[in-house]
């Protein structure tokens, strides 16, 4: 059986997305060449992730069995992960051990896997089947022959941003010297680079492509759908699947006023817990997440108010960049924590649903459509063939 194998950076979005992306590449691929397919995702975040896939696979029952996860890609993919206990000393970790991780993934690759369906049946999997692989925001590459790379960034070009202009406190600027020449090498792995219309340093002037594969796509999100049960009216807090950081949420998750959220560990009704894609719903008046381009283009695609919390230092230097590029363009509302309540901030930002922002319409009109995830399947399903 052909598998098509997930690579993904820190937090669900990027989980998500890749997920969405394989699911779609091996649809249309089962069509064409007429044998069934799988995909192998590595099982970072326990049972929160199985969680989420049983989600995103909720109207897809029969996908369910053909979605595998692997504890121990998960092992080896999961220390090399930003976990938001602090930059620098994650990157640092980072640079120590990602020659023995990589190792490690490489090795994995080329022996029979271990994988567990989300209905909890045990298959093993051979890895000369793993033909094909999508990347999202990846941190490490897996040596697999037809891999594509998308990200809302290359992280070799966050980092020399950080390095030029040193605008970001408390960054360690030695460390991030090495750590541009281990991105650039990860990245130059990849067969496509797929970079999103608005993304990370969008606030720059005159950007120039990084690699000649690249291609600039429509946002890497599916186009919302619109939930059709009756919610309370109220607000939709998007925490990040990044551990260390759910101190960004606190005040929003206590706001006296109706609060949705997809973080299960809050003592909220089953009512309130939801999945993001409820972000559309016609009652979700505001957002409150992290910048972080999944909830930005999903707020913005349904003109959903969106509020973000300024940078921390515990945070990534991408978020920094991120809040630049909202600002610049228009598409959230940036809550200064330190010196203002997030209520009282509230009673500045609109309620309900809102015009969606101009800069969709010119990606509308540039690519013809606003789905970036079909654009980008479309091209990978072409160069796999071609590259038979």
């Amino acid at each position: 059986m052909l598998s098509i194998l997930t690579n993904f950076g820190p937090g669900f979005g990027p989980l998500v997305r890749t997920f969405d992306m394989a699911r779609r590449i091996r649809l249309q691929l089962e069509m064409i060449m007429s044998e069934s397919i799988c995909i192998i995702v590595p099982w970072v975040y326990g049972e929160h992730q199985l969680r989420v896939l049983k989600e995103e696979t909720s109207g897809e029952p029969g996908l369910r069995g053909k979605v595998f996860l692997s504890p121990d890609m998960g092992d080896a993919l999961r220390p090399l992960l930003f976990s938001g206990k602090g930059f620098n000393v994650e990157l640092n970790t980072f640079l120590q051990i990602y020659e023995k991780q990589k190792t490690q993934l490489e090795r994995l690759l080329k022996s029979p896997l271990k994988g567990i369906d989300i209905k909890g049946n045990l298959l093993t999997l051979e890895p000369e089947k793993i033909q094909l692989e999508v990347a999202r925001n990846p941190v490490v590459s897996t040596g697999i022959k037809n891999s594509y790379y998308s990200s809302v960034g290359y992280c070799s070009s966050i980092f020399e941003e950080l390095l030029k202009y040193r605008e970001v406190p408390g960054v360690d600027y030695k460390l991030l010297v090495k750590a541009i020449s281990v991105a650039r090498k990860t990245e130059a792995d990849f067969c496509l680079h797929f970079q999103p219309v608005p993304r990370c340093l969008s606030f720059r002037e005159n950007s120039q492509p990084l690699y000649e594969t690249e291609r600039e796509t429509p946002p890497l999100i599916p186009l919302p759908k619109v939930p059709k049960e009756t919610l309370e009216k109220g607000m939709y807090v998007s925490v990040s699947g990044i551990p260390g950081l759910s101190s960004l949420y606190q005040q929003a998750l206590q706001l006296p006023q109706t609060v949705f959220t997809n973080d299960r560990s809050c003592d909220f009704t089953e009512g309130q817990n939801r999945p993001p894609a409820y972000i559309a719903h016609p009652s979700i008046e505001r957002v409150f997440a992290r910048a972080a381009w999944n909830t930005i283009w999903l707020a913005n695609l349904t003109g959903t108010p969106l509020v973000c919390p300024d940078y921390t230092k515990e945070d990534h230097p991408e978020i920094f960049f991120n809040l630049k590029t909202i600002a610049k363009i228009g598409l959230a509302y940036t809550w200064d924590h330190k010196n203002v309540a997030l209520e009282e901030f509230l009673t500045q930002i609109p309620c309900g649903k809102q015009n969606t922002p101009e800069v969709y319409e010119r990606i509308r009109e540039r690519f013809g459509t606003l789905d970036g995830l079909d654009y980008c399947v479309n091209m990978i399903i072409e160069d796999f063939l071609n590259a038979g």
